[in-house]
């Protein structure tokens, strides 16, 4: 990349600086905030952060189970399955954890959060 380019990237890179970033983690979380700082490192900061972390499968288990007893206590609901009340799609708990640095080995992709990618920008400014 020559320096022309280079400069164009990190352009491109500041003008994200304090927009509203969704970053997927390779470990299924998301994590939604204010873009604040970029290292040479491609460690993100994120300011007025919230993860997104889903949902656990004991914990839809455990809602099954409950809804099966439910479902046995409750004699009269002849047809009512109890698997069919449980979601299938994944669910998320959601937490405010204020200022977060993401390092960038663990960033699966970035995107503004009207959805359009920005992974490429962010990691122009180092290749």
């Amino acid at each position: 990349m020559d320096s022309e380019e280079k400069r164009k990237s990190v352009s491109a890179v500041k003008g994200l600086l304090l927009q509203s970033l969704k970053v997927k983690l390779r470990d299924g979380r998301w994590i939604i905030g204010r873009f604040e700082c970029l290292d040479s490192s491609m460690n993100l900061l994120l300011s007025s952060a919230e993860e997104h972390a889903p949902v656990e499968p004991e914990v839809l288990v455990e809602e099954l189970e409950s809804k099966l007893e439910q479902t046995q206590i409750d004699d009269t609901k002849t047809d009512t399955n109890p698997v069919s009340q449980v979601s299938h799609e994944v669910e998320y708990e959601r937490r405010r954890v204020g200022l977060v640095i993401i390092p960038g080995d663990q960033i699966d992709s970035v995107f503004r959060t009207d959805q359009r990618s920005v992974a490429s920008t962010i990691s122009s400014c180092f290749i």
